[in-house]
């Protein structure tokens, strides 16, 4: 049932992102859009979003209760888990964890793109990153140990920095 679950949020949030622009192109006539849909589409969104911050406040609550610290050793970072330490505001971590999501998704996707594009003409380049990644292989996947390859930050970098160059000189000469 997660991967269901999981994969009804994916295409909600998609169609919520799509409304989003059809009422962004309507402007002041944005009060015309009233899909039931996408309605529906949002209820899904907020009700998935909504059940993982739950879990989170629980865990915060369990953690203090228990008398546990905030620095575990060997715990995975977990955006909502260091949120709700913050604030137990449900809307507000609703709305913090819909706006980390929003801009990321076509982005992410288009530097993981331009990243195996430049890796695929550079034979070298990407075999010194398999044998970086090859070399923690033994390692359980965690933000730690992707932060540790260094390599591979500097590969993201520089396709950031290049999509930037790229991307920056064309909306500057649209908007002056």
């Amino acid at each position: 049932m997660p991967a269901q679950e999981g994969e009804l949020f994916i295409k909600s949030f998609d169609y919520v992102m799509e409304g989003l622009g059809n009422r962004v192109r309507l402007g002041k006539l944005k009060f015309l859009y009233r899909d039931p849909v996408w309605f529906e589409s949002i209820r899904i969104v907020h009700a998935f979003v909504e059940k993982h911050i739950d879990k989170a406040l629980e865990a915060e609550h369990n953690r203090k209760v228990s008398g546990q610290s905030n620095e575990i050793e060997n715990r995975r970072y977990i955006l909502l888990n260091e949120m709700v330490k913050q604030t137990q505001d449900k809307l507000d971590l609703r709305s913090q964890i819909l706006a980390v999501f929003m801009p990321s998704r076509d982005t992410t996707a288009f530097l993981v793109s331009n990243v195996f594009h430049v890796l695929a003409r550079r034979p070298e380049s990407w075999a010194k990153l398999r044998k970086e990644v090859l070399s923690f292989a033994s390692q359980p996947l965690a933000f730690e140990v992707l932060k540790s390859m260094k390599y591979l930050q500097w590969i993201i970098n520089e396709s950031t920095y290049q999509a930037h160059k790229f991307i920056s000189p064309k909306l500057i000469s649209r908007t002056t």
